[in-house]
């Protein structure tokens, strides 16, 4: 029996959620990657709460080139 329309549509929706899922992770691998060739934490306590907290890279990091920074010598 063919799939039905509402379910050929289901799973073209699992499959685009499953792409952007492995993007996220790959994003996430290099995140990662980052902070630690920064030598900057993953984790540390909420000052709050003292529950400890994964830190984000909120927004896509890429390498400032050496002489390219603002400030005036």
């Amino acid at each position: 029996m063919p799939p039905t329309h509402e379910l050929q549509q289901l799973q073209d929706a699992l499959a685009k959620t499953q792409g952007q899922l492995a993007a996220v992770e790959l994003e996430l691998q290099r995140a990662h990657r980052l902070l630690d060739e920064w030598e900057l934490p993953r984790e540390m306590p909420d000052s709050r709460t003292g529950h400890v907290i994964e830190l984000s890279l909120a927004s896509r990091l890429e390498l400032i080139p050496e002489g390219d920074s603002d400030e005036e010598e």
